[in-house]
């Protein structure tokens, strides 16, 4: 299944995104693992057509419709391969983050309060999302995670959360852990990544992400 994703190039841009939610696997289906801060990741190619309908690349896809700024990726992509050996891909229960990875996207959407009218064009919605940011009527974050994988059989693993705080953007980024010297709390690098890209495009993240109480 390829799916059309939001691009690192489209970081920054104001417009409807439509986030795509592969079904859960069919029998016979391999699942990616589902997506944890940090656990596999890629940079998406395709970008997606806002204006219209959702893409129909597949009818089974529902989506998520986002009217904001996408304003941060982070990715555990690598184009090298490792723990498989002479193998093409890896195998279960291995990890390559060539083979699987995992790719993280956050999205600041438009207030309730704030209406579009139907038919409206990029560059109104970018104003209305700038005057929206004026007035403090910006609404929730999106935080939108996907598990991927370029292993023939496997099945797409997407999910979304919708958070109303930038600090609990932050903490539902960060990973805790129990060690035996004790618990441990951090964020993973493409975690680090997104919300390093999303507080150059929205000051209550940057506020969150600069005095965040793990590094």
């Amino acid at each position: 299944m390829n799916l059309q994703l939001p691009a690192y190039s489209q970081i920054g841009e104001v417009r409807r995104w439509f986030l795509p939610l592969p079904p859960a696997p069919r029998r016979g289906d391999a699942a990616i693992p589902t997506p944890r801060d940090g656990a596999t990741d890629a940079d998406a190619d395709a970008s997606v057509d806002v204006l219209a309908d959702a893409p129909v690349d597949d009818q089974e896809l529902e989506y998520y419709r986002v009217a904001g700024r996408f304003i941060g990726y982070g990715s555990s992509w690598t184009d090298n391969h490792w723990d498989h050996g002479p193998d093409e891909y890896v195998q279960p229960g291995r990890r390559c983050n060539a083979c699987r990875w995992f790719e993280l996207r956050l999205f600041r959407e438009l207030s309730d309060a704030v209406e579009l009218v139907p038919g409206v064009t990029p560059e109104q919605l970018r104003v209305t999302y700038d005057e929206a940011a004026e007035l403090g009527q910006l609404g929730d974050y999106v935080v939108y995670k996907a598990g991927l994988s370029s292993i023939p059989g496997e099945v797409p693993y997407c999910r979304y959360d919708v958070i109303s705080s930038p600090f609990e953007v932050v903490e539902a980024l960060t990973t805790r852990k129990h060690t035996p010297g004790g618990p441990i709390a951090f964020i993973t690098k493409p975690s680090a990544l997104a919300l390093a890209s999303a507080a150059r495009y929205d000051d209550e993240l940057q506020d969150a992400y600069l005095n965040r109480a793990v590094s």
